[in-house]
């Protein structure tokens, strides 16, 4: 069985993501996370780097997800209820390459991008 089930499916003009009152096809939601991919891939994470996910419930944890999975990294989500310090002691035990937020204020010792620069 091939594990890319979004790219089998991106043909299809038909809803695969529902956030609010926004709704992307499979098309659109497999070209986000290819573009993701990408730029992971520019910000040298690839297969088997080791990325950490605090963000919130949104569609680009969505297409996040689908882009590490497409080059093969691996998904660390951490607990957005957690203090600093706590979020640092997850992020070094499990030995995070990246750190993807949305927290302003998280002064993380690794480097730290936000969705808005995919």
């Amino acid at each position: 069985m091939d594990m890319n089930w979004l790219t089998e499916r991106a043909t299809q003009n038909t809803p695969a993501l529902e956030f609010d009152s926004q709704t992307w096809t499979y098309s659109a939601l497999n070209t986000w996370a290819e573009s993701i991919a990408v730029e992971l891939e520019v910000q040298k994470i690839d297969h088997g780097a080791r990325v950490g996910i605090h963000l919130g419930n949104q569609p680009f944890y969505v297409a996040l997800i689908h882009a590490l999975g497409r080059i093969g990294a691996v998904a660390v989500p951490l607990n957005l209820r957690l203090t600093e310090s706590e979020i640092q002691w997850q992020v070094d035990q499990s030995q995070c390459d990246l750190v993807i937020s949305e927290s302003e204020g998280l002064g993380l010792s690794k480097r730290i991008l936000r969705p808005e620069q995919f």
